[in-house]
């Protein structure tokens, strides 16, 4: 397996020979290349048998690979826990295109209030500096910048809970094994992880737009049903406050 994470798996897959990429590897029987493969901005059916955005993100490599599709969670190299004088929350506010985003505009700021009200810290997660796309870091908060994918997992680790959107950060936290709570209206619920997650979608209103379109990385408001009316990513503004703290109140306890 060539992967710049090599250094995340390694040890738990002895069977498994990791190389990073840009090795040379001599004697292969065949090559699998596993991703979604676009072309000219349209997906390449000849590299992805299946539409890449319609099936789970897990199966669309079982279904390069030839395997029976089996949502599996990976499992990482043993990581010591971030060491914090008071309990705290993970939040994973960003992402890379707009939609992608909990779009309320007072979502992540009450959330926040919400989870300092019941006497824990906040910390954010991200490489992005505040205001990033117009996408403004909570009150309250402390800023986890510029670290390595292993310290980051650290902070994961020692917090009661991550909160976050269709990203990596909510996949890396959900293989970490920290209690997980996923945001998001853009993708349908069945392509993020089913098991051991608590997800948050608005299904009375648009969502989905990833499974039904071909997503266009250059234009970050991608939102191809309703872009520049009222309803532009209506799939994540629509969720409240109320939505994710109800789920956090239980993950904490606070009942």
């Amino acid at each position: 397996v060539s992967t710049p994470l090599k250094n995340l798996f390694e040890s738990e897959y002895p069977n498994v020979k990791f190389v990073l990429p840009g090795s040379v590897v001599s004697d292969l029987y065949a090559q699998y290349s596993i991703g979604l493969f676009v072309d000219n901005g349209i997906y390449n059916t000849n590299k992805n048998k299946v539409m890449p955005n319609t099936i789970p993100l897990q199966k669309v490599a079982t279904e390069i690979l030839g395997l029976d599709y089996k949502e599996i969670k990976p499992k990482i190299k043993k990581l010591k826990k971030h060491n914090a004088k008071k309990p705290y929350v993970t939040i994973g506010m960003h992402s890379t295109a707009q939609s992608k985003y909990w779009n309320n505009p007072i979502g992540w700021q009450e959330t926040v209030d919400y989870v300092k009200s019941l006497g824990y810290d906040v910390y954010v997660l991200s490489k992005e500096e505040d205001g990033y796309m117009g996408n403004k870091i909570p009150n309250g908060v402390t800023h986890i910048r510029n670290k390595t994918l292993e310290e980051i997992a650290e902070f994961i680790l020692g917090s009661e809970l991550f909160i976050g959107v269709s990203s990596g950060l909510s996949w890396y936290s959900w293989a970490l094994n920290v209690p997980t709570i996923l945001i998001s209206g853009f993708t349908d619920e069945d392509l993020e992880m089913k098991s051991d997650v608590i997800r948050i979608i608005n299904n009375d209103v648009c969502t989905n737009c990833w499974g039904r379109h071909q997503f266009d990385k250059g234009d970050w408001n991608w939102c191809p049903d309703h872009k520049g009316t009222e309803r532009q990513f209506e799939c994540s503004k629509s969720i409240t406050p109320n939505m994710v703290t109800n789920h956090i109140k239980k993950l904490l306890k606070k009942i």
